[in-house]
């Protein structure tokens, strides 16, 4: 599951007394409903604890002391003693006087300190927020995406979050920053989650909301008959190509790489059956179907899916044959498949386009490095090889008598085991060709088998008399 309670699993950061007993942790198998747990008629919850958990370390800090320090909230532990009204108020009491009632019940009070843009988030939308979250009489956060520098993300209406916090969230417009006081029954409960946070624990959150997504559209046209979608206006069609769009967009942001590359790859099926009626609505069709395009590539560079890569930047291409960044990413996917000529034309080409682009230049320098990398290990490769391949030993004649050694020697094995395994730490570098000419046949099992051991894909190409081996290293998608 993507979003992370806003309660991490670490102890307290107060000073724990000598007396106390020493604090115990476990990890638990699967997750917990808290929605459940806060129930004042629920079941309770059952799990299983992962055995052979590493010890908590009960010295260290959650975070960073100097780091901590700039979020230090002391309206936590302050009563304001020159006015009289406040003598008998806590601090959660005083600062609630000042907050309005968002839940309906006073479960949830708001204070807005910043104002947002545009509509209030709409139901059902991905979000991204930054928050820090505080106990009373505390003035340190027992949780905070901005001292983690990771902000938190949600999808609104799943229950994943506690309903206090997405009640929070509701409320809010893109940028805006809030204070929100949240009773026991919206948070944790009376139960609380231990060691951090105690039963009955009223929370203060202090929130931003960073971005969102509205997927609303999306989920509508999915509902959609197929006949109702095949009749679907462009201008229906377009907006909810956008938002799958933007969607991607967002989680490329986060680095999902291969759920961006999804999102993407919807929209383009989308676009690619609507039903355009002039050039107007062709000329904005490829517009857009030009970034889906590029987007694609882009992560299928990033995910090493090189031929795939190629595949989409050909399409952007057919589209703007002059795009730059298309041009760019073709030479990146031919780069990692270690066709350097190419790659360097398509690089010249961007180059001719953008003369000035730092970052063009920047991966020629790369190019040229893995070119000079490729040819010093293909001269050492080859020539210790060849040096093993046939050991020819002659008889009292001066003539050839035998060839030793029908399998694999020494050389041989550590010269090969080298050269993959500096393959595999050549990041730049997908592919490598691998001739077998001249090679016998246990060499070339060893070949293959050893690719094989180390996680390399083999293929083989070309004639007898001119066949070589193609070692790729396996698409490993980041989720």
């Amino acid at each position: 599951m993507e979003t992370p309670e806003p309660v991490p699993e670490t102890q307290s950061l107060s000073t724990e007394d000598e007396d106390r007993e020493p604090l115990h942790s476990v990890q638990i198998k699967g997750g917990l409903d808290l929605n459940e747990l806060s129930r004042p008629d629920g079941e309770g919850a059952e799990f299983e604890i992962v055995e052979d958990m590493p010890p908590l370390d009960t010295d260290d800090q959650y975070f960073d002391s100097e780091v901590l320090f700039k979020q230090l909230n002391f309206e936590c532990t302050a009563v304001d003693d020159d006015d009289p009204s406040t003598e008998n108020l806590s601090p959660f009491e005083r600062l609630a006087r000042e907050m309005d009632d968002i839940s309906g019940d006073m479960g949830v009070l708001k204070k807005m300190i910043k104002t947002g843009m545009g509509d209030i988030i709409p139901p059902s939308s991905h979000c991204k927020v930054h928050y820090s979250g505080y106990l009373e009489y505390s003035d340190e956060p027992y949780d905070s995406t901005r001292l983690r520098n990771k902000p938190h993300t949600c999808k609104l209406g799943e229950g994943m979050c506690i309903p206090g916090f997405e009640i929070a969230i509701a409320s809010m417009r893109k940028g805006e920053f809030s204070r929100f006081l949240v009773k026991p029954e919206f948070a944790f409960g009376k139960h609380g989650c231990p060691p951090r946070i105690p039963g009955n624990a009223q929370i203060l959150f202090e929130m931003e909301l960073i971005s969102y997504i509205d997927n609303s559209l999306v989920e509508d046209f999915h509902k959609w008959s197929k006949e109702d979608q095949r009749n679907a206006s462009f201008d229906e069609i377009l907006a909810v190509v956008h938002a799958e769009r933007k969607a991607g967009n967002e989680l490329y942001q986060l680095k999902h790489i291969s759920r961006a590359f999804g999102r993407y790859n919807r929209a383009q099926r989308i676009l690619e059956n609507c039903h355009l009626k002039d050039e107007a609505e062709e000329k904005a069709m490829k517009k857009v179907m030009l970034k889906l395009c590029l987007n694609m590539a882009l992560c299928s560079v990033k995910l090493c899916q090189s031929a795939r890569a190629i595949m989409f930047c050909k399409a952007a291409l057919e589209i703007d044959p002059q795009n730059v960044k298309g041009l760019f990413r073709y030479g990146q996917a031919l780069h990692q498949l270690s066709e350097f000529d190419r790659a360097k034309d398509f690089f010249l080409r961007c180059q001719k386009i953008e003369p000035h682009n730092e970052e063009i230049t920047k991966e020629l320098r790369k190019l040229d490095s893995s070119v000079r990398k490729f040819k010093s290990l293909e001269k050492e490769m080859y020539g210790k090889m060849f040096a093993s391949v046939k050991d020819k030993t002659k008889d009292d004649s001066g003539d050839v008598t035998k060839q030793l050694p029908k399998g694999c020697s020494p050389d041989f094995q550590k010269t090969v085991n080298d050269t993959f395994r500096t393959f595999i730490e050549t990041k730049d570098m997908q592919e490598m060709p691998f001739s077998m000419v001249s090679f016998t046949t246990a060499e070339m099992e060893f070949v293959t088998h050893t690719a094989s051991q180390m996680g390399l894909t083999v293929k083989h190409v070309g004639s007898k008399s001119d066949r070589f081996l193609k070692i790729g290293k396996k698409n490993m998608a980041e989720e």
